[in-house]
């Protein structure tokens, strides 16, 4: 599988991956000349290329990281933009697609605000009726919390529930493994 429209650019090209819906999902966050990200969709038998959605570009953000995520499940697909690289202004947001289609059917906020560091979208679950919205940086006011991970209804975009990451009994914070792409 390789990139392809206009403005050919390999960089990051594949950071992560999903299967479903009869595609496969490529995502590249820091796509283009300003860095919006884009996610290439292709036929998952033929590996021919189906189309490819660009993020949205926001005035005044740098490495927007659209793709920085992104899953497929029950007819839809979730693409996260939480942006590996905290800084002030870069989006925090999920975007939900119909697979079919391939149009937008809803635009995901965090649910009680973001600052620039929760990386909110960072990571993406999605099943038939729930979507899972990882924000590694957001940390509930739960003692010992080390992030939270937020639920969704993934046909309307709404908040269901915030669930805080706590490492288990005994495992200092500088112990748990962190995931940085």
């Amino acid at each position: 599988l390789l990139p392809f429209g206009p403005d050919l650019d390999s960089r990051d090209f594949g950071h992560d991956i999903a299967v479903g819906s009869g595609m496969i999902a490529v995502a590249q966050p820091y796509y283009g000349t300003e860095r919006v990200g884009a996610v290439y969709f292709y036929d998952e038998q033929t590996g021919a290329p189906i189309e490819r959605i660009v993020g949205p570009d926001e005035p005044g953000a740098v490495l927007e990281g659209f793709g920085t995520s992104v899953a497929i499940a029950g007819g839809r697909i979730a693409i996260g933009r939480g942006n590996l690289i905290t800084v002030e202004g870069n989006p925090q947001d999920v975007f939900m697609y119909d697979a079919d289609t391939l149009t937008e059917t809803a635009h995901i906020l965090p649910p009680h605000g973001s600052a620039d560091t929760h990386r909110f979208g960072s990571e993406v679950a999605l099943n038939g009726d729930t979507l899972v919205v990882c924000a590694p940086g957001d940390v509930p006011s739960v003692n010992g919390a080390i992030g939270a991970a937020h639920t969704f209804a993934p046909a309307t975009g709404a908040y269901r529930n915030t669930l805080a990451l706590v490492p288990p009994t005994g495992v200092e914070i500088a112990d748990v493994p962190r995931t940085y792409r």
